[in-house]
């Protein structure tokens, strides 16, 4: 959400203030790229380290921003596809190089003031490629259409970029696979809080499912009608896990037996599957998780990465979008080591089979800033 909110307010900073701002290093680094775009000579060279969000939606917006700009990332983020994004901006007018690889950073982005009633995008490697055309729509500066395959992954990440425009009074809406967008340089809505977060708040999810800990709460955290990651409590409900919201955040409790067989379609929720992945392994319960193909495309290869990191506790096998897990039946190690990919979300699962392993170590415990830097206070407090 902040992140979504940072671009769209470059359009109308006198205007658009933003409450409750994350404090993940990712938003902080958008923040900075931002700030360096205002202020930037005509040539100018914008790293955003491994930050996928910030890759895409800046790709678009400097599209629009009248310079010469180099566009790049971390190693890992030069693997990371950009090519169909680049592909419908070139399509519509825009200008983008490949300075390396083809489809891949670096870019080499020519800013300029230019218009487009019409963007072709296929999005089957992220939904963030429409998002990144829809957060620029209002810099395009006249009405436009996105069309791109309404049965792409992460729908509702798209349904969320569109929500939020249209609290703030932009003139959008989805119809039959088309992003429609009137435009107008007058919004109404002055100040956006953002929300809790519930993909930080989903790992807590998983604490109390791994633990002897009958219940937890979470201060401030409120049922979400935008965020995807808010089906963790379904998810969860499933496996045992009862969610009771007051106006002060959410009861998790535990209220009844967890299954021995655990399924879900996590096509809309792919940052997801890592927590239930470990869950399935460290509860050692079967589970089969589909529509999971685009996790490749991740920090990590978070398939590759869950295969590995999960073998001596469950059999993770990988075919046509399903990530099915097979307990071993081994017993828990007293200790063990894994491997962090320098990947956030794999860290913070794999972290919470501390009651199973006593002693667990990585090769990078750092890496969680990137979407939630207090995740270890509260992990110390809890757990150690």
């Amino acid at each position: 959400i902040t992140n979504r909110l940072l671009i769209l307010q470059q359009y109308d900073s006198n205007n658009l203030t933003i409450g409750n701002m994350s404090q993940s290093e990712d938003s902080i680094l958008l923040q900075k790229c931002l700030q360096q775009i205002s202020q930037a000579v005509p040539q100018s060279f914008v790293f955003v380290d491994n930050c996928g969000t910030a890759f895409r939606f800046l790709c678009a917006y400097l599209s629009f921003q009248k310079g010469e700009w180099i566009l790049d990332g971390t190693a890992r983020l030069r693997q990371r596809p950009i090519a169909h994004l680049v592909e419908a901006i070139n399509n519509a007018g825009g200008e983008i190089h490949y300075m390396e690889k083809v489809g891949f950073a670096p870019l080499k982005i020519i800013g300029k003031t230019w218009q487009s009633d019409c963007f072709y995008i296929d999005a089957s490697y992220s939904s963030q490629y429409v998002s990144a055309l829809m957060l620029c729509l209002p810099f395009n500066a006249c009405d436009a259409r996105i069309v791109f395959d309404k049965n792409i992954s992460s729908w509702q990440y798209i349904d969320l970029t569109l929500q939020l425009m249209t609290q703030i009074g932009i003139n959008i809406h989805c119809q039959d696979g088309e992003i429609l967008y009137k435009h107008t340089t007058k919004w109404s809505q002055k100040q956006m809080n953002v929300e809790a977060d519930w993909s930080s708040a989903a790992f807590w999810y998983l604490y109390v499912a791994l633990s002897d800990n009958q219940s937890l709460f979470i201060k401030g955290l409120s049922q979400s009608r935008l965020q995807p990651d808010s089906k963790i409590a379904i998810y969860m409900n499933t496996l045992g896990l009862t969610s009771f919201f007051n106006e002060h955040g959410a009861m998790i409790k535990k209220t009844k037996p967890m299954p021995k067989y655990f399924e879900a379609d996590c096509n809309n929720t792919p940052d997801l599957v890592p927590i239930l992945s470990v869950l399935c392994a460290g509860k050692q319960i079967k589970g089969c998780l589909h529509n999971v193909k685009n996790l490749q495309f991740k920090e990590s290869n978070r398939i590759e990465a869950l295969q590995k990191e999960l073998s001596p506790f469950a059999s993770v096998t990988y075919k046509n979008g399903t990530l099915t897990i097979v307990p071993t039946g081994n017993p828990f190690m007293k200790k063990h080591f894994f491997h962090s990919y320098t990947d956030h979300r794999i860290v913070m699962a794999l972290a919470m089979l501390k009651h199973q392993i006593p002693q667990i170590e990585f090769d990078d415990t750092l890496c969680v800033k990137k979407s939630y830097p207090d995740f270890w206070k509260y992990y110390h407090q809890l757990i150690w």
